[in-house]
């Protein structure tokens, strides 16, 4: 649960998993400390993150727990790993996605059922023949689109009941399921409302029964706000502003299973604990082994060497070992939980600042190249005939991104490039892998490894050869699509550029030429002049173009308060388009009789006809990026 910064909510794994050592010798404990002192403690000061808590389990016990800086900064509250409760965002998801399997396990809920057998108040749209199913849900593949709006709320008064958020909230079906993975929120949403269905209570108190209790986690809770007993014991979260700390806001997510979740390291352990023995803690069994097993199962594989989309946990498999989990962030809480299925290890880190993001990726890269290193052979590299490379080269659009709001926006700015350098791709995406730009050779056609370890991408391509696809070892839950036709970035940064120069064009140079005509030319006439309405149209339609710019940046310079709620000054902008349509209309018919009585001098006319062209490009735009209108 994060904003455009959503290619950070999910840390997935590398490569196909070819574990080749499942020995593993448990470090000591010591040795474990130290280590963890020395990555933690360099990231909260390299970050400017105020605390953070720790733990790491095996064979049922804990190696490790520790608090690191501080849950209120002010008073010096040190962070406790037993007591002080961490916001665990995404993380909340694995409790709905064992709610989920223990009604499988009863037969009150089908894999493969149509979910609208299971929603009676509304229902999904049918807008492909395969129908969303609870395994697309688990897997993240029923095709929905992003939705970023009102994704958080600042109040408990703004906190409506969950039927009600799908309902207005509904994201639209734009890929059929199973077809490719792409994260999702509501479709989590969704699975949360069946199990309130089914269950008959709420999903707070569901998780309460169904895993806290049993799990002994007794200061882990889904309310919002916390109750008072545990609201005392919740870090605050913070932020960097104006190079000071800044307290923030407790941050209230209308869908508690998808992200609403408060829980401590400690907990967090007994969680680690059960899911490493099977769903079992202290004799308890959250479901049986068979069930369980089906979660760490595959449902989607995007491409050979891939890491596979499972049945509700995050493939984290790296350096030849198999790793399963999560990932989870809110604005100001950055979390990881990660386990070692074939070593009986869990590691579980949350951080309490806005610097955290992205931190607990580079955590556990850091965590298993010091205990799992990767000990094979680099994949050996072919040649391929020259200029093969350039096929892949181009700009690449993440696929989890909103489409029918005006947050459509985000798809362009989340973009991955990648070009060719010396028979290398380079690719320029920052921070997926702890860096900015990677270099990549080639495995076979389509595959490529990082220069110097077994990280791969994968292209695919369409049957006339044209490549389509880009997927990331790290990320086997969406996709990059290749840019190009009415998405090309450098088509819609041309037409605002194009539109721009035109609008302040006509209304700073034409007034000032005027000006200078008036006072200082006293010369007659030597060729016609564009008449005073005609410039009058376009001066107004210029005028209104600016106008929309200017008060959208300024809506949309409040980053990621946008996912609050749309400020009232985008509101107020939008009416600026159908103003600039309606001058616009006035310009076509200026046009004509341009044309018709040859007013203007050629290059007067000629400007002012392409003029009308840009401008309609210009609307084109604002329609395709869903601000012509109010789409919020």
């Amino acid at each position: 649960m994060y904003l455009a910064l959503s290619l950070i909510l999910i840390f997935s794994p590398i490569i196909q998993l070819q574990e080749t050592d499942t020995s593993f010798t448990p470090p000591d404990s010591l040795v474990l400390e130290a280590f963890m002192d020395g990555m933690i403690e360099s990231k909260l000061l390299d970050k400017n993150i105020t605390g953070a808590s720790v733990s790491v389990v095996h064979d049922g016990e804990f190696l490790l727990k520790k608090g690191y800086g501080y849950s209120d900064f002010a008073n010096r509250v040190p962070v406790s790993p037993d007591s002080t409760l961490f916001r665990i965002g995404s993380v909340s998801k694995i409790f709905t996605w064992m709610a989920v399997m223990q009604h499988v396990e009863q037969g009150e809920i089908n894999l493969d059922a149509d979910i609208n057998e299971y929603l009676e108040p509304f229902q999904v749209q049918n807008r492909y023949r395969d129908p969303v199913t609870m395994r697309s849900l688990l897997s993240h593949t029923p095709g929905f689109e992003d939705r970023l709006l009102q994704l958080f709320v600042r109040e408990p008064a703004d906190m409506i009941p969950l039927e009600q958020t799908l309902r207005e909230q509904m994201p639209q079906r734009v890929r059929p399921p199973l077809q490719h993975a792409s994260y999702s929120n509501h479709g989590t949403g969704l699975a949360e409302y069946i199990i309130e269905q089914l269950s008959g209570q709420s999903f707070e108190e569901y998780a309460a029964e169904h895993f806290f209790n049993p799990l002994q986690m007794q200061f882990s809770t889904f309310r919002q706000p916390l109750p008072d007993w545990l609201s005392d014991q919740l870090s605050n979260g913070y932020a960097m502003e104006d190079g000071r700390l800044v307290e923030k806001d407790f941050e209230y997510v209308p869908m508690p299973g998808v992200g609403g979740a408060s829980s401590t390291a400690s907990d967090m352990g007994n969680l680690m604990i059960a899911l490493l023995d099977e769903s079992c803690f202290d004799e308890h069994c959250l479901m049986q082994a068979e069930t369980f097993e089906t979660m760490k199962e595959p449902v989607l594989y995007h491409a050979d060497g891939v890491n596979p989309a499972l049945h509700g946990f995050m493939d984290m498999s790296m350096n030849g070992v198999r790793i399963v989990g999560h990932g989870g962030d809110t604005f100001w809480f950055h979390t990881l939980m990660a386990i070692y299925p074939h070593h009986d290890l869990g590691l579980f880190i949350t951080f309490n600042s806005e610097g955290g993001a992205g931190t607990y990726i580079d955590a556990l890269v850091q965590f298993t190249n010091r205990f799992f290193p990767d000990t094979r052979p680099l994949a050996d590299t072919i040649e391929l005939e020259e200029g093969y490379l350039q096929r892949f080269a181009g700009q690449y659009k993440v696929n989890r991104h909103p489409r029918s709001d005006i947050t459509k926006l985000i798809s362009i700015m989340n973009t991955a490039e990648v070009s060719v350098r010396d028979d290398k791709l380079r690719l320029d995406l920052p921070g997926i892998y702890g860096q900015d730009v990677t270099h990549w050779v080639p495995i076979d056609s389509t595959r490529f490894r990082a220069e110097n370890n077994n990280q791969i991408i994968v292209f695919d391509q369409n049957d006339s050869g044209r490549v389509e696809h880009l997927y990331l070892g790290i990320l086997p839950i969406i996709a990059f699509e290749k840019l190009g036709g009415f998405w090309s970035p450098s088509l819609h940064l041309g037409i605002f550029l194009l539109t721009v120069f035109i609008s302040l064009y006509m209304l700073l140079y034409w007034p000032w030429l005027y000006i200078v005509r008036r006072n200082y030319d006293h010369k007659e006439k030597d060729h016609p002049r564009l008449p005073f309405l005609t410039k009058l149209t376009g001066f107004a339609t210029s005028l209104c173009m600016i106008l929309f710019y200017l008060l959208m940046s300024i809506g949309l310079s409040v980053g990621q308060e946008i996912v609050f709620e749309i400020p009232p000054i985008i509101g107020v902008s939008l009416i600026f388009p159908f103003l600039v349509i309606f001058f616009l209309l006035g310009m076509i018919q200026q046009s004509w009789q341009l044309w018709n009585w040859k007013l203007g001098g050629f290059f007067s006319r000629l400007f002012y006809y392409a003029s009308i062209l840009i401008f309609v490009a210009a609307i084109w735009q604002l329609w395709f990026w869903n601000m012509l209108g109010w789409h919020y």
